[in-house]
């Protein structure tokens, strides 16, 4: 895990957040017409904040990433995209109702706060680890 640190941030997100969080979806929203700009925020974010994850797993291959961090990635991003289509499928459709539609929103968005706080674990165990390791160097 030396020398390794995700080269990502929760920047593209916040955007898609603020927006999502400026106009609530609520049925007043709905009748005033800016329902479309709760909509559009929320799709950005959870787009966004999943193909990051997606990518920072992939990617950090070449930042000597540990296996299990880099798998966890990946499988969060894509659980939380397909989490995104079964919401827009699933509250769309009459004939296919697998769950709640809160069930998929939920679960397409709290795949990017596990993996922020995953991410946010993993850049605090690998600084302790890097300044117990230069610890042991100067004490040689």
């Amino acid at each position: 895990m030396r020398g390794w640190r995700p080269r990502s941030s929760p920047w593209s997100t916040w955007s898609g957040w603020s927006w999502s969080a400026s106009f609530h979806g609520s049925q007043t929203s709905t009748d005033g017409g800016t329902i479309v700009f709760h909509v559009l925020g929320a799709a950005a974010a959870i787009t966004t904040g999943n193909l990051v994850a997606i990518t920072v797993g992939i990617g950090s291959r070449a930042l000597r990433a540990p296996a299990a961090y880099r798998i966890a990635s990946v499988v969060l991003g894509i659980v939380g995209l397909v989490s995104l289509v079964m919401l827009v499928v699933d509250s769309s459709s009459t004939v296919i109702d697998v769950l709640p539609d809160g069930v998929w929103e939920r679960a397409s968005v709290y795949t990017i706060v596990a993996w922020e706080l995953m991410t946010g674990i993993a850049l605090l165990v690998a600084g302790t680890r890097r300044r117990a390791a230069r610890a042991s160097v100067v004490r040689a």
